[in-house]
C-alpha cells in the first residue's frame, strides 16, 4: 500500500516488455491471497512522470490543509477516521486515477504528433548531417565493377 512495506506483486507480461529505470502507472489489486496488476500498465517518460508526482505532492499539501478545515467545519478530531479515511493516500490515488491517466495521454499524443528527433553529434561534437547522394555510374558498369571499385577506397 502506498507508503507501506513492499509488496509481491504476480505479473507475467509488464517484466517482458520493461527495462530498469523506466516509469510505469498501473492498478494493483488482490485477487484471493495474491497481489495482481489490474491489466493495464501506462509507460511513462521521466518528464510526464516528475509533471504526475509533481501533481500528487501539491494535491498531498492542499489535502493535509483540507483534512484539518473539514475536522473545523464538523467539529470533529482531525485524526477521528472519518475524516482520516476521507483524505487517506488511498482516497487521493483513487480522484487522481484520471488525472494521471490524462497526463500519459496528453504526452503520448504531443510525442506521436511532434516527435522531437534527437541533435545527433560525433565524437567531436560536430553536428550530424543526414543526406542522401546520388552518385552516376559509368555506362556499363556493373554490380562486380562497382563492388570492386569500393573495395579499392580505404
Amino acid at each position: 500500500m502506498p507508503g507501506g512495506d513492499p509488496i509481491l506483486i504476480s505479473e507475467r507480461l509488464a517484466t517482458r516488455s520493461l527495462k530498469q529505470w523506466d516509469r510505469i502507472a498501473t492498478r494493483v489489486v488482490r485477487v484471493g491471497s495474491q497481489m495482481l496488476i489490474s491489466g493495464a500498465v501506462l509507460p511513462y517518460d521521466r518528464d510526464a512522470s516528475e509533471n504526475v508526482l509533481k501533481l500528487l505532492r501539491n494535491v498531498g499539501k492542499r489535502t493535509d490543509k483540507e483534512q484539518r478545515r473539514l475536522a473545523d467545519l464538523v467539529r470533529r478530531d482531525v485524526d477521528d477516521p472519518a475524516i482520516v479515511n476521507a483524505f487517506s493516500q488511498t482516497a487521493l490515488l483513487h480522484a487522481a486515477a484520471p488525472t494521471i491517466t490524462t497526463v500519459w495521454l496528453i504526452d503520448i499524443i504531443d510525442r506521436a504528433t511532434a516527435p522531437q528527433i534527437p541533435e545527433m553529434r560525433n565524437a567531436n561534437g560536430d553536428e550530424l548531417l543526414f543526406c542522401t547522394v546520388h552518385y552516376p555510374f559509368a555506362d556499363g558498369a556493373g554490380a562486380d565493377d562497382i563492388r570492386l571499385a569500393l573495395r579499392s577506397v580505404p
